[in-house]
């Protein structure tokens, strides 16, 4: 079976600046990466980005992606799993107490309806703690994804199947891209909560990636 050719590796997530979707164009030599609003005449009147200078852009980027998710998003987990925990102590303790007041006869109407509150909420507890080891566990099988990626960077223009992991990493950690063609650059959003910028120099042959706090205005 013929494999997919993936000519477009941000389809579904990428956008103008001016909030119009981007589309793949192919140019007389080369493609570009074209504001729809721009061809449909509504108004934008930004410059197309040449597509091939975007991947290379993205390929840099991506060297930091690993180290990115790494310490954003296994830190913020341990924090909520930590905090869980301690949520689980205190309720048990508290759960403890009643039961023992209970062997010392001291029970009481309102200790009974405490002390199933509590156990309810302990099973609550424990079902939000199994969600976030769950979902340390997604974050770092992401991480472990981008490094296996990274190793094979470099054939990335002619692997589709290559291209076809880029593209899945893309839409599991990208919530979107924008792209600012007169100003030569692009933002990305990422669904873990960080945001960086890729500024292209000297006619797209060199450009630097960082990461920013909020995205450029237009």
């Amino acid at each position: 079976m013929k494999s997919e050719n993936i000519r477009n590796l941000f389809s579904g997530v990428a956008y103008c600046v001016c909030g119009a979707k981007m589309s793949l164009i192919q140019g007389t030599i080369y493609p570009f990466y074209y504001c729809q609003g721009r061809l449909r005449g509504l108004g934008c009147t930004r410059h197309a980005l040449p597509y091939k200078a975007l991947e290379a852009a993205f390929k840099i980027l991506f060297l930091k992606v690993p180290a990115l998710l790494a310490s954003n998003t296994d830190n913020s987990t341990q924090a909520e799993l930590e905090a869980l925990q301690g949520k689980l102590i205190t309720t048990e303790t508290q759960i403890a107490n009643i039961t023992e007041a209970v062997k010392q006869g001291k029970a009481t109407g309102a200790l009974t309806i405490a002390q199933a509150e509590l156990e309810s909420e302990v099973e609550e507890i424990k079902a939000s703690i199994e969600q976030a080891q769950a979902k340390s566990g997604n974050y770092k099988t992401d991480e472990q994804q981008a490094k296996k990626i990274l190793a094979s960077l470099d054939s990335l223009a002619a692997d589709m199947g290559l291209r076809r992991q880029v593209r899945e990493w893309i839409f599991s950690n990208v919530e979107k891209m924008v792209f600012n063609g007169d100003k030569q650059q692009f933002a990305i959003q990422f669904r873990k909560g960080v945001r960086a910028l890729y500024q292209f120099k000297n006619k797209y042959t060199e450009g630097e990636a960082t990461f920013i706090p909020d995205f450029p205005k237009a």
